[in-house]
Parts: C-alpha cells; structure tokens; sequence
C-alpha cells in the first residue's frame, strides 16, 4: 500500500490541478520523496544507535545520589513517604486518571481522585451521537504517544484507525495537505521546477531533525533534559519562527501551521521555539511524511473516543473517584506542625462540596495537583508558596471552543473529511473557524470525489446530513453567543451549506504557557526540579504543553525520578 506522502502526491497528479506556481507532478518525484525519506530514517536510526551506546557506557561510571543527579539528566525528587499514604488528586482529567493508575500499579493503597464534574475524562470529552462517537476535545495521536498505545492494550476503547489529511482552505481556494505544505518552498523558488522545490522542502527536513538532535540528542519521553545555559539564551531564547528562520527551515512554515498552530498550539511568531521543538520530535516529522508500512496515515483517531479510555481504566481499576465534587480550598499544614504526639499529622486537608452540595473536609498526607496551577492561585484554592508563586504566576492561556453542528451537505465541499482554514488561523482574529471534522466520514475514511460531490451519507443511518465538530479560537474569552454567530455565518459564506441543528459548545482553557523569556530561563525544569518538596506533584498540562502525550509521558517522568518507599 502506498505510504501517505506518496498517495497525497498521487493524488495532485490525477485530480487536482497543483496551486498556480507548481508544476505537474510526476512519478519520478514520488519515488524520490520515498528514497531520501528512506535515507533519513537510515541515517538516524545509527545516529541514535550511536547515542544509545554512550549514553549506557558513561552511565556504568556514574553514581546515583538521592535528589541529586540521575542518568536520565533529571533529578531525583521526593513523594509519598508510605504506601499507606492518603494520596489526594485534584481533576480526573487523562493526568489525573493516569496519575491514580501509576499509583496504584505501584503499591499505593489510598488514593482519592477530586473530578467537580460527573464524568471523567476532563478534555477528553466524547459524545455519542447519530449512533457516531464526537471528539470535542482530545480527538487525534500520533506515533509519540506510545503511553496511550500502551494503555488501550489493556483497557478497551475501541480500535485505533487513520485520519484522513485536510483540505487546507484559502478563501474559496481549497489545497490538498501537501500542495500547503510545499507552497512556502515554491514561493522561495518562483522559477523552479517541481523536483527543486522538493529538493528544497527535503533540505528543511534534514536541517531541522539535525538541529533537533544537536540541541536535545536522544531522549526518553516528553520532556528533554535541562538544557545547558548556552542553549537556552541563544537557541530556546526566541519564538519558534525566529528559530526557523535562524536554521534556514522557515519554508517549512506550512507544515507547522498545520501540525502546530491549528492545533492549538500558538502561532508560530509568538510562542517560545521550546513548544515547537516539544511536539515536532523527529519521530512525528519522519512518520508523518512517510508512515509505517501498510498504514494509510501515522495520525489516528480513536473508534470508541478517547473519554472510554479514562472511563474504561476507572472502572476496571476500581479508582476512588469523587463525581461532582469540586475542591473548594486547600489547607496546608506547617511542616513544624506536622507531628504531634510523636504521631504523624496529615500535611493538607482538602474541603470540598459533595454531590448534595454539602462542605466536607478530609486530612490527606500527600497532593497531586493537575488544573492549571494559576487558575487554582486566582480562585484561591490553594494558597501557593513563595516559590511556587514565582514559577505559577507568569502562566497564561488561550481559548479554544469545540461545537458539535449538524449541516446540510452544501455546495463547497473539501477534498477530505477534515478541513483546515489557514486564511482564518493567520489573520489572528479572535473567534474565526480554524478546523472542523467530519466525524463519521472520518472514521471511515471516506475521501476524494465521492465525499466531495457529496454521494455519501453523514452516518450509519444513511441521512444525508453532515454532523461535525468546528473548532474556534480566541486569546481572550470569548462569548459563546458571539462564536455561534461566526460560525454560523462561516457555515453559510465558505461552505454554503445551512446549519441544522447546534447541539454542543464547549470553551476550553487551552495551552497553558509561559513567554519566551521564561522558557529561556529554564523555568519548564525549575518547576520538575520542585516536585514533591512540598508535598505536592504538580501535574497536567500546565506544567509543561497541552497534550495527553504531554501529560501521560509527564507522569512518568515523575515515577522515573520517584523511589519508592522501603516495602512495610
């Protein structure tokens, strides 16, 4: 079966006229699109081979100190002192969830799970509609989510299946995925041919992946170790547009708009190079452009949706989680008043209203923390330290809103099931659709002219309706009246189709993140070299980036670090 670069390649050559300044393709550029993307993958395996076998012979010399430096470039850091420990953990989100699996796979009896809504699964929000499941939050992984993978291993939610590439929309214009992606390059190389624009878009890639592993090297997990000084003033020390066009790879500005602004995930002139660099690993580029063998896509979606997963682990695990049950402050006890009698007195007490709405308190000796940390400063939830203050406080975040829409089919239809709207992501207008899914056509994987003229159905019960999840973004909170009005409008004037029915708006608090200037300063490993010293793991998406990756491969990071206590 032809790799997924290969096929969109195809694709241009039989059916879709190439945007003005790109010649035909032909089959001579795929076959050296697939070779050199082969020479690459051949190229880094032995460089990480290489990297594999010093890294394990310098580890032989070094010793390991409690709290001082480990092999791994991270810190050991303090946690629960005995597995009888109350553990408390605020938000069944996917951090808190996992975090209350890792405990128990470790051997920790007393784990309470805090979740102010009725269900689990935080962003992770799945509806069951049309007899189709909606992603209206978590909706897609990629092939660095190898936690996740691990866990629908054991807990069943459903098989994972590729999703189709996006017709990338300009006005009126519509592109496919890599007519985009190749744009900048031919824009930079106005009279050149088609094999010298890839030639040119190929370079980028080899430039970045050099330039990541110069920077990073080999690394196990989400968070690479701390950085040396240099690195972070004079490589981390700048937007991520200003690193690419630093490293010669701006033309690849596309491709990240894709991957990474439309997402969610900032735009390029405006958030640090860290963040990019975090969720643009080798292992993602390589696989995106070329995926394994026999697979349509590297990017995949979830056939159950990602809220059954959570669902699935706490009710198999039989997990202490307290529904509709929001923390309402958190107390801290003196570590000089933490004994008493020569007995050991809990470090928090936890107030919060139980699903009758009545104020309970329960002592607990040790905390995990997963909403956003200064959201729980700025409701005074929790009364932050000095240090802890210093680090939470420069945190800010974006809004990123989900609405679940039934359409008639329209007239202007994308090539695919997915549609990206670059025009309205880089005009940086609050509230303007940037994304939407064709969620059943998706699942099925239902592309090409069939799904653009229209010739099949909206879901199994064979209506010819369009249900979709649109996707808007805001830096500041928006008004939900104010969104539906846009969107709505964008429904009719860019699709010209009508809305039928809204059934779901959700406002997420999106991308937690500091500025350029904090990342320069190392703040990302100043808060993980804080873990546990108060009694508290501070977890989820605001500790880092905003992705289950993020957060699942955060958690272990923190029980790699983590020794546990001595068996009772």
């Amino acid at each position: 079966m032809k790799r997924t670069a290969v096929v969109l390649l195809s694709i241009l050559i039989g059916c879709f006229q190439v945007v003005s300044m790109l010649p035909v393709l032909n089959e001579d550029f795929l076959e050296i699109l697939e070779r050199e993307l082969d020479q690459i993958l051949e190229k880094r395996s032995h460089h990480n081979d290489s990297l594999s076998s010093s890294s394990s012979s310098s580890s032989e010399e070094e010793e390991e100190d409690y709290l001082g430096s480990s092999t791994s470039g991270f810190p050991y850091i303090k946690g629960p002192e005995s597995f009888t420990d109350r553990i408390a953990i605020v938000g069944a989100g996917p951090s808190g969830v996992h975090m209350a699996l890792k405990l128990k796979e470790a051997g920790f009896s007393d784990v309470t799970v805090f979740e102010k809504e009725e269900e689990v699964g935080g962003k992770s929000k799945t509806l069951l509609y049309r007899d189709v499941v909606h992603e209206m939050g978590t909706c897609y992984s990629q092939p660095d989510y190898t936690e996740l993978y691990r866990l629908l291993e054991t807990y069943n939610a459903g098989d994972l299946r590729p999703l189709p590439s996006p017709t990338v929309w300009r006005g009126q214009d519509k592109l496919t995925s890599i007519q985009n992606m190749l744009a900048p390059a031919a824009e930079h190389l106005p009279d050149a041919s088609l094999l010298e624009i890839k030639d040119e878009f190929m370079k980028a890639i080899h430039r970045y992946l050099d330039v990541h592993n110069d920077l990073f090297g080999n690394y196990e997990g989400e968070l690479m170790p701390r950085p040396s000084r240099y690195t972070l003033k004079h490589d981390l020390n700048m937007t991520l547009l200003e690193f690419m066009t630093k490293h010669n790879v701006d033309i690849l500005a596309n491709l990240f708009l894709q991957i990474q602004t439309i997402q969610g995930y900032g735009h390029l002139d405006e958030i640090p190079a860290l963040y990019g660099l975090t969720w643009m690993t080798s292992n993602f580029l390589l696989n995106l452009l070329k995926p394994p063998e026999g697979e349509l896509s590297a990017v995949k979606i979830l056939s159950k949706g990602y809220q059954t997963l959570w669902k699935e682990i706490v009710d198999q695990e039989n997990i202490n989680v307290r529904y509709s049950s929001p923390v309402r402050k958190i107390y801290r006890r003196k570590k000089e008043n933490r004994r008493k009698g020569g007995k050991r007195r809990a470090a928090f007490e936890i107030h919060y209203d139980d699903r009758t709405g009545f104020r309970k308190g329960e002592p607990f000796d040790f905390l995990v923390l997963t909403p956003e940390m200064k959201l729980l400063s700025d409701l005074d939830i929790i009364d932050f330290n000095d240090e802890e203050m210093n680090l939470f406080e420069r945190m800010n975040h974006h809004y990123y809103a989900t609405t679940l829409v039934d359409t008639t089919y329209g007239t202007n239809r994308g090539f695919t099931p997915q549609s990206f709207f670059a025009d309205n992501t880089e005009s940086k207008v609050d509230g303007k659709v940037w994304g939407k899914r064709d969620s059943y056509n998706s699942l099925v994987y239902n592309v090409g002219k069939q799904y653009t003229d229209g010739l099949v159905p909206g879901a199994p019960d064979g209506r010819f309706e369009q249900t979709s999840v649109y996707y808007q973004f805001s830096k500041s909170l928006p008004e939900k009246e104010d969104l539906l009005e846009e969107l709505v409008d964008h429904i009719r004037q860019r699709e010209n189709a009508e809305v039928v029915n809204i059934l779901d708006t959700n406002v997420w608090d999106y991308f937690p993140q500091f500025s350029v200037k904090d990342i320069a300063s190392g703040i990302t490993w100043d808060i993980f070299d804080m873990q546990g010293k108060y009694g508290i793991w501070y977890a989820g998406s605001s500790v880092y980036f905003e992705s289950v990756k993020s957060v699942l491969e955060y958690n272990n990071l923190i029980f790699r670090q983590y020794r546990l206590p001595e068996s009772e």
